[in-house]
């Protein structure tokens, strides 16, 4: 999850993806060496329909090593949370995981998949067995701590958004799930400054929070969906 609105980005290092995908070995290798490129998305540009097409050839075809058909099954996986099917993505997300057991990423994006469709125990484990791995992952903190915001255990909550906050002062979600949870404490002035400070840089952060079950009442608390 960087944020919402395109969560889910892959972190783990593609080299031996992107070498694939820009390499090719004559024509017998033009459209998986595009399918490649699509998948891996290295660029940012391929629509989310385009990344689950690309992934898809890339898996089907069987080419690449274990661990970098676990990229390609979590990049479709991505696409697919993307795209708000969070289902399919969980299911992309275990054939990763069975691939590469030791996959932070594919850990933490099902933890947030798995968030969002309120489903909070599971969430839980995937996020801190990410954190086993990569125990310092500014997504993954993140992550755990909605989920921890969701579960109602607001000091774990607020430990995890703040060190996010120490690693990237301007992570609108974890400033405003802070300061939510500052204005449940009783802190109003900290609580809305934490929010104003997530919607200058965030415009749509409350409308975000609240299509996954968190809603702000009267800039006084919030409720749980």
């Amino acid at each position: 999850m960087l944020n919402f609105s395109c969560t889910m980005a892959a972190r783990a290092s593609l080299a031996i993806l992107i070498a694939a995908a820009v390499t090719g070995l004559g024509s017998a290798h033009a459209q998986p060496s595009k399918d490649l490129a699509n998948c891996v998305n290295q660029e940012k540009i391929s629509s989310a329909d385009l990344r689950i097409s690309a992934c898809t050839a890339v898996i089907e075809a069987r080419r690449e090593t274990k661990r970098d058909l676990a990229i390609a099954f979590n990049n479709r996986g991505n696409a697919y949370a993307d795209r708000k099917h969070y289902g399919r993505a969980i299911a992309d997300y275990d054939e990763a995981i069975r691939l590469n057991p030791k996959y932070a990423t594919a850990f933490d994006d099902r933890c947030e998949a798995h968030a969002k469709l309120g489903q909070l125990p599971e969430a839980l484990a995937d996020c801190n067995a990410s954190m086993h791995f990569d125990p310092n992952d500014e997504d993954t903190l993140k992550n755990r701590g909605f989920t921890y915001l969701r579960l109602g255990q607001l000091d774990n909550a607020i430990t995890d958004y703040s060190a996010v906050l120490k690693i990237n002062s301007k992570n609108s979600e974890a400033l405003y799930g802070r300061g939510l949870i500052k204005l449940k404490k009783g802190d109003a002035t900290g609580g809305n400054r934490d929010i104003a400070a997530a919607k200058a840089i965030a415009p749509d952060v409350a409308e975000e929070f609240a299509r996954y079950g968190v809603i702000a009442e009267d800039h006084a608390s919030y409720s749980v969906k």
